[in-house]
């Protein structure tokens, strides 16, 4: 197996992970008073959209080259680290 399919596998699951946490999330505000439901709602979707861009990202190395897709990771990356800490703010707002 290729490292670019590795990286696509890699890459598949830990956005499936935040998509499954971001849900979580948007069903734990449907339980919580209006004012933190409001907020809840707010940061997942915003989580959903970091998921959506990173989701774009994957699509766009399955349908690069062998050799283009090593261009495409650094993008990858960023996004990737753009949605951990997301994530990260979130668990942290929501623990408090």
């Amino acid at each position: 197996m290729s490292n670019k399919n590795l990286y696509e596998q890699k890459m598949k699951a830990q956005l499936q992970l935040w998509q499954s946490d971001a849900d979580k999330l948007m069903a734990r505000a449907s339980i919580a008073s209006a004012d933190v439901q409001l907020e809840m709602k707010k940061i997942a979707g915003g989580l959903n959209k970091k998921v959506k861009e990173g989701k774009r990202k994957l699509f766009d190395i399955g349908e690069s080259g062998e050799e283009a897709w090593e261009k495409l990771k650094d993008g990858a990356e960023a996004t990737l680290k753009s949605i951990q800490d997301a994530f990260g703010e979130a668990a942290t707002k929501f623990k408090e």
